[in-house]
Order: structure tokens, then sequence, then C-alpha cells
């Protein structure tokens, strides 16, 4: 397992390279909805996952908004290719190796006793367009709640890239309330959830774009 390499100097590069980025292949990025009230804990970050640009989008919102030690849990292979990522606060998970998978989730629970830090996880283990009909969690999650005993906060993230009128798509985010762990949600509940948050960023964007 790659652990996250945290590094200030990093970071400042990266988030002026993201502006460019951003207004490059991007025509907007709007929150829908209100951003959720946070407390002192750690938070847990559930985005779905449409496109190689997700992990840029929870890093502008902990920009934004947390600001929080963030983590991402990302694929090995793609970690080895961009090692840079390691200094923003990704740590790799080997799905192919059964004890690198139960490492990485040992060092994301430990990531989750730290009240300073954002923890995110793509619940769906895999990049799946944003055509499908809903996001289906597997089962790592089950994994990381029984390690962790200690409280924390869930948000849920739901994304969309759509063409409008203009040549460059643009981006919707849209997060949940602030869910406690000791709400006892379940990884099913936490999928409903999760789709019923895409439902109404959908609606939302089709409302405001695209309805009469």
């Amino acid at each position: 397992m790659l652990a996250a390499n945290h590094s200030n100097i990093a970071n400042f590069i990266f988030r002026r390279y993201l502006k460019h980025l951003f207004k490059k292949n991007f025509d907007s990025i709007s929150i829908i909805g209100n951003l959720p009230d946070i407390s002192n804990k750690p938070i847990l970050l559930l985005p779905n996952h449409i496109s190689w640009w997700d992990g840029f989008f929870v890093h502008y919102l902990n920009d934004l908004h947390f600001k929080r030690k963030m983590y991402l849990m990302v694929i090995e292979e793609t970690l080895v290719k961009y090692k840079y990522f390691l200094k923003l606060g990704a740590f790799s998970i080997d799905k192919s190796k059964p004890k690198e998978v139960i490492k990485a989730f040992d060092y994301a629970a430990e990531i989750l006793k730290n009240n300073n830090s954002l923890l995110g996880i793509y619940p769906q283990a895999e990049l799946v367009p944003a055509l499908a009909a809903e996001i289906k969690y597997r089962n790592g999650l089950e994994l990381l709640f029984k390690k962790v005993n200690s409280e924390y906060d869930i948000v849920l993230m739901a994304v969309r890239i759509i063409h409008l009128k203009n040549k460059l798509p643009s981006v919707f985010i849209s997060l949940s309330k602030v869910l406690n762990s000791k709400e006892n949600l379940n990884v099913s509940r936490l999928n409903e959830l999760h789709n019923e948050l895409l439902i109404k960023c959908d609606k939302s964007i089709f409302d405001n774009h695209f309805g009469n």
C-alpha cells in the first residue's frame, strides 16, 4: 500500500494548477443546494465515480468548504502512474490482493480518528459511467465501518458533468446533509440516500436548464 505523503508546497502549486485546468476544461462548476453544516468531527466523503476528474472535485470542495487534511483512496495502479497525488493526500488500494485491501482500510480507519481529516472513498469501488441507472455500493465500506469505533460524520456527494449551451461541459455538485456515524446507517441505506441525492441533483439541473 502506498501511504499519503502530504506536502504543503505541492498543495499550493496544485491549487493554482487546478484553477487553470478547470478554466480550460469546463464552462462552470456549480454547487446545487446548500453546503452542509460541518462539525469538528472527521468527515467521510462518499462521491459517485464517473470520471477521471472526480478526485479533483473532492480537492476543490475541500478547499472551498471543508478545509481539512484531505485523504483519498485511489487504485494503486493509478497512483503508481501519478505519484504526485500522494503529496495531495491520495493513498492506494490494490483490490487484487486481499491483504492489501485490509491494509488500506486499516489505514483509512486511522484517518477517521483524526478530527482534522477528510477521507474520500468511492463507494462504487470503480469508475461507472454517469448513464448508469443508479449508483451501487460495493462491500468495502462495511469493512471500514467495523474498524472505526470513534464518531465521525458522513457526507454523500453527487457529481454530474453535462454539456449545456456552450462548447465546454458544466460540472454540477450536490452534497447531502451531514450524517453521523452513530445513526447506525448501514451500506444499503447509504446507497438508497445516495441515489435519492443523484435524482434530486438531476432534477435540479433539468428544471433550471432544460425545463419550460
